[in-house]
């Protein structure tokens, strides 16, 4: 296993359905991914990281500004009841892809300029994305959700793989930071998604069906990430 613990976000008595469905999904992620399978066999190139932190980098700079038209379309919609979630996430993102920037330049550092690009499965994760909020949104709850899950299940776990596969810790704090502060989010975020199911009963399959879409996308871009040709 590449991640070790699991997110404490609630008990197992008390576990929701979404709860489930995300836990179900970042486990079969972790379990079948390709680049999670690397990591685990150690075989992680400083290249194929230098890729992926780049594409991290790329989707966390439009995290700003896809909060920012979500509490557009939002208000527009008059969907008051999520306008305090995204306003305080909207303080807690500032800046995040400067520990990205900071990890490629230390990873340069030691290994050398990588050729990195914009992966195909990232366009299309940030197309789905930007589609999503301006349909609806209330589901990029289920989006954030998903991926502060993950993180923090597979994020300590990668970070180890690939120090022993030979990238410096330094280069690795967009990972790590975000574990840290994900650990908090996932609770909340959990306790906000169930808050507006039981408000408004519609969201729960909702949620569940965007997770799940999250989730498809996430890992076709984590494949892309360990199958595309880089010169390593």
């Amino acid at each position: 296993m590449v991640g070790g613990a699991q997110p404490n976000s609630q008990s197992q008595q008390d576990q929701t359905s979404l709860h489930a469905r995300v836990e179900a999904l970042c486990a079969d992620i972790e379990e079948h991914n390709a680049l999670l399978r690397l990591a685990r066999d150690r075989r992680l190139s400083p290249q194929r990281v230098a890729l992926f932190l780049y594409n991290t980098e790329q989707l966390i700079r439009r995290t700003p500004e896809h909060i920012s038209r979500a509490i557009t379309v939002a208000t527009d919609k008059r969907l008051d009841f999520l306008l305090p979630y995204l306003a305080h996430s909207a303080k807690e993102e500032v800046d995040h892809h400067k520990w990205a920037e900071r990890d490629q330049t230390v990873l340069s550092g030691v290994h050398g300029e990588a050729t990195v690009f914009l992966l195909p499965a990232m366009k299309r994760l940030m197309q789905w994305l930007q589609a999503t909020i301006d349909g609806d949104p209330v589901l990029l709850l289920a989006y954030i959700l998903f991926v502060e899950y993950l993180t923090v299940r597979v994020g300590p776990g990668f970070v180890a793989a690939a120090q022993e596969s030979g990238v410096p810790v330094q280069a690795l704090t967009v990972i790590s930071n975000h574990v840290t502060l994900d650990k908090d989010h996932v609770r909340g975020d959990f306790a906000v998604a169930d808050k507006i199911s039981a408000s408004y009963p519609r969201y729960a399959k909702s949620f569940e069906e965007t997770a799940a879409t999250a989730a498809e996308f996430y890992s076709c871009f984590l494949t892309e990430v360990a199958t595309f040709p880089v010169q390593e």
